[in-house]
C-alpha cells in the first residue's frame, strides 16, 4: 500500500536536545537594540537571503481507519522525523524557493509495524512553488516518491513564517489576528475555512521579541475536512528582523479520505532558523548550474512493493493496493472520487508475438459482458519508455451508472506484458483528462537479468489474465465502490 501517512501526523514528546537546543535567552551584556515597550514586528531589508533550518518533528496519536465502511478502526501511530536544509527565497513566480536538504529521514510506528523513510541522494535540491500550485516541493533533479514528498511536506512551510508578523509596531501583550490564506500556507492545506488564531507579542527582551500563537481552525486538504487547535511560540531577532525560532504543539482531527485514512494526532515541532549567507548549495553561482527551462516534475515516482514495473502517477492519484498480483490506484480530486486504475502484470507472449489490436479489443468486449455499449476509440502508439501500447476506450452501464473504461496493453520486446483499466462515470471524464494515458505512458517494466518464461497457453490475450465481468464506477454514487480487478 501507499502507505499515506499524513505530513503532520506528530506527537508531543520529548524533542531530542542533544540534536536542536531552544535557543538560551540573551545575556544582560548582550549587544542589540535595547528593551521597549513596542516593537516593530515586520521583516526587514537585513534578514537574511538564505537560511539553514534545522526541525525535529514527533507525533502521536491514533489513524482511523474503516476499510469495510462499517467499523471505525484505531491504530496507534508513532512519527520521529528530522530535515536539516538551506532555504533561500526566489525573485520568480516558479519556483517560489529553493531548499537544499542535508538531512531528511523519518521513523513511523504504525500499529506494531516499524517503517523508515530517508530522501534519496539524487533528490536534495528541491523547488517550492510549481506551475499547480503555489506552495508544491518538487525535486529540481526527477520525480519524488511519495514518501519522500511525504517527509520533505512533515515540517510546516518556512518560507510563510515572515508573514505571521503584523507588519506593524505592537505593544507588549497586545495581538493580532493571523489571516486565514497566511495559515492555509504555513500549514500546507488547501484552504482554512475559519480561524480565531491570534499572535500576542508577550515579551521584548535586547535580542529578541517573544511572539506567542493560539486559536482555532477548521480547515480542508484534499477536499477532506479537519480541525486544529493551535499553539505555538516564536522569536523574532530584532536584529536581523525575521523569525529565528519557532515551536508548535497542535493537536490535529482529520476525517477519513477516500484513498487514506484519518487520523486523531498531537505534534510537537521545534524549528531554528539560522543566517546561511554563503551557503556553497544555494550560492548565485551554485544555482547558475541548474537547467531552469524545463517545466517542475510534480508526478510522483510509484516502485511497487513487489511487482516488476515502475511508472509515474500524479499528486492526486493514491495507491489503495500495492501487492503482487494487483496495485490499484485512486485519483481523488477536491475529496471527489474520480477515477480507480488497476495495473497487473499478465503472464509473458511467446517471443515475437505481439498482440493484435483487434483481439484486445474483442477481449475488453468480452470481459464487459452485458455492460459493453461500444467502444468510443481503439488506437495503437509507443510510449516514452519504448513500449507498444494499445489502448482502447469502452463506454456502457454499469448498477445503472454510465461508465466509461480505458484499457491498456503494455508490451516489451522481451515478451513481458501489462494490462491497466481506468474506471470512472462518463460525466466526470473531463476531470480525468489524459492522466491516465500519462501514467502509462511513463509504465516500464524492470529489466530482464534471465530469458522471458512463456506462459504455459499459447495466447497472449488479456483475458487468460482474468478480465472483469462486471467492472463499477468508483463514484461516491456507486454501491460498493469495488475495484476493477484486472488480472
Amino acid at each position: 500500500m501507499d502507505r499515506p501517512i499524513s505530513r503532520r501526523l506528530f506527537s508531543l514528546g520529548s524533542v531530542a536536545s542533544t540534536w536542536l537546543a531552544t535557543p538560551a535567552l540573551p545575556s544582560l551584556w548582550a549587544k542589540g537594540p535595547a528593551p521597549a515597550d513596542t516593537l516593530l514586528l515586520a521583516t526587514g531589508k537585513d534578514a537574511p537571503r538564505i537560511r539553514d533550518v534545522k526541525a525535529q518533528i514527533e507525533i502521536h496519536g491514533d489513524l482511523k481507519l474503516n476499510p469495510d465502511g462499517k467499523e471505525l478502526r484505531r491504530v496507534p501511530l508513532d512519527v520521529q522525523s528530522k530535515v536539516h536544509y538551506h532555504e533561500r527565497n526566489s525573485k520568480s513566480k516558479s519556483p517560489r524557493g529553493l531548499r537544499y536538504y542535508l538531512v531528511g529521514n523519518s521513523q513511523l510506528k504504525v500499529g506494531r509495524t516499524d517503517f523508515e523513510y530517508h530522501l534519496r541522494d539524487n533528490n536534495h535540491l528541491v523547488g517550492i512553488g510549481s506551475s499547480e500550485k503555489d506552495e508544491d516541493l518538487y525535486s529540481v533533479t526527477g520525480p519524488l516518491l511519495r514518501d519522500e514528498l511525504e517527509l520533505l511536506n512533515g515540517c510546516i512551510n518556512t518560507l510563510a513564517l515572515p508573514e505571521l508578523l503584523p507588519n506593524g509596531e505592537k505593544r507588549i501583550n497586545e495581538s493580532w489576528k493571523i489571516p486565514e490564506q497566511v495559515l492555509a500556507r504555513l500549514l500546507q492545506f488547501d484552504v482554512v475555512h475559519q480561524s480565531d488564531i491570534q499572535g500576542t507579542l508577550k515579551a521584548i527582551e535586547s535580542e529578541i521579541g517573544l511572539l506567542y500563537f493560539q486559536g482555532t481552525l477548521q480547515a480542508s486538504v484534499g477536499g477532506v475536512a479537519t480541525e486544529v487547535d493551535f499553539k505555538a511560540k516564536a522569536n523574532f531577532d530584532r536584529q536581523r528582523k525575521f523569525v529565528r525560532w519557532i515551536h508548535l504543539a497542535y493537536k490535529e482531527n482529520r476525517s477519513i479520505g477516500h484513498a487514506e485514512p484519518g487520523y486523531e494526532a498531537t505534534l510537537q515541532m521545534k524549528i531554528v532558523l539560522t543566517p546561511q549567507d554563503n551557503s556553497p548549495h544555494l550560492s548565485d553561482a551554485a544555482l547558475k548550474q541548474i537547467a531552469w527551462d524545463n517545466e517542475p516534475i510534480t508526478d510522483l515516482e510509484f516502485h511497487p512493493t513487489k511487482a516488476p514495473f515502475r511508472m509515474q502517477i500524479g499528486r492526486h492519484w493514491r495507491v489503495v493496493t500495492d501487492d503482487p498480483q494487483s496495485t490499484i490506484v485512486r485519483l481523488v480530486d477536491r475529496g471527489d472520487l474520480i477515477a480507480q486504475g488497476d495495473i497487473s502484470i499478465v503472464p509473458d507472449a511467446p517471443a515475437g508475438k505481439m498482440l493484435p489490436l483487434e483481439e484486445f479489443q474483442q477481449e475488453v468486449e468480452n470481459a464487459l459482458g452485458d455492460n459493453f455499449e461500444q467502444f468510443a476509440e481503439a488506437s495503437q502508439s509507443t510510449t516514452a519508455t519504448g513500449l507498444r501500447m494499445l489502448r482502447v476506450v469502452a463506454v456502457g452501464v454499469t448498477n445503472e451508472l454510465s461508465i466509461q473504461w480505458n484499457y491498456y496493453h503494455l508490451s516489451s520486446n522481451q515478451g513481458q506484458q501489462a494490462v491497466m483499466v481506468f474506471t470512472c462515470e462518463s460525466e466526470l471524464v473531463d476531470r480525468v483528462a489524459d492522466q491516465d494515458r500519462n501514467i502509462a505512458n511513463s509504465f516500464d517494466f524492470h529489466p530482464r537479468t534471465a530469458e522471458p518464461i512463456a506462459p504455459e497457453t499459447g495466447s497472449t490475450a488479456p483475458a487468460q489474465a482474468g478480465f472483469p465481468r462486471t467492472p463499477a464506477a468508483p463514484s461516491s454514487a456507486s454501491s460498493k465502490n469495488r475495484p476493477v480487478n484486472v488480472r
